[in-house]
């Protein structure tokens, strides 16, 4: 319904993310015969956790997280559940007991997996880099490179912060939940940030000229669209320019 596709990663006995409930089917089918000796995640929301538990339960996994991950990942029910997540995605997803990490490094052979927190999208979001080979697992920080929609709960100050300490740690690949595989994350990851910082300065920029928030909205993103309706605000263009604003102390 959304127009969305979910990957999870499997490399070595180590998956990344365990995708949503209504992929369960296809997700086992293709773990058949696999090894999975570790689970990571990016963050707890259900389209990236909602086969954790089932993964867990059937191949031994073990799940390390840092705390405030596992915390999210044990609580699902915290989440602010709409009609169109459990529709598209499936239903919440089932508590996930994580183990909880002392440190933020997965040592699994010679690879090295680094939590690196990353809020914004959500307060728990993490990336997942390996530093051996520079490879980094971005979850939903990414997604375009352009800001278009947020939904109501995200802090795009923070994610624009998290862009940059991501391409900070200067990785080589990313894998993006929503995109797949992509090149020049370096560049990728700055010109999101660049990209957001301008629709920010604007909206700035606006609001100081006494605008209100839907004409600044129409100003530099556009009339909303179907989703906006199907949400029922959840997810619209609207909630990019509360964020900012909210950021600055004006909603």
């Amino acid at each position: 319904m959304m127009g969305y596709s979910v990957f999870c990663f499997l490399w070595d006995g180590v998956l990344v993310d365990s995708g949503f409930l209504h992929a369960w089917d296809a997700l086992r089918h293709f773990l058949k015969g696999k090894r999975v000796d570790v689970l990571l995640h990016t963050h707890a929301h259900e389209d990236h956790a909602g086969n954790s538990a089932a993964i867990i339960r059937t191949k031994g996994a073990d799940a390390p997280a840092p705390g405030i991950l596992a915390e999210a990942l044990a609580h699902p029910e915290r989440d602010h559940y709409r009609w169109f997540r459990t529709m598209t995605w499936g239903a919440p997803p089932e508590p996930c007991l994580a183990r909880i990490m002392d440190g933020d490094v997965v040592s699994v052979g010679n690879r090295r997996f680094r939590y690196v927190p990353t809020p914004g999208h959500c307060p728990a979001h993490h990336v997942v880099f390996e530093e051996t080979t520079r490879t980094m697992f971005t979850g939903d920080l990414y997604l375009a490179p352009v800001v278009r929609f947020a939904s109501r709960h995200e802090d795009l100050g923070r994610t624009i912060a998290s862009l940059r300490k991501a391409a900070a740690l200067e990785p080589e690949i990313m894998f993006d939940s929503h995109l797949g595989a992509l090149d020049d994350p370096i560049r990728r990851l700055n010109e999101r940030a660049d990209n957001m910082e301008a629709v920010q300065d604007r909206v700035l920029e606006l609001d100081a000229q006494g605008l209100e928030p839907r004409e600044i909205t129409r100003l530099v993103l556009g009339n909303e669209n179907h989703l906006s309706w199907i949400t029922r605000g959840d997810f619209k263009k609207q909630n990019v320019v509360w964020s900012f604003l909210k950021g600055k102390g004006g909603v």
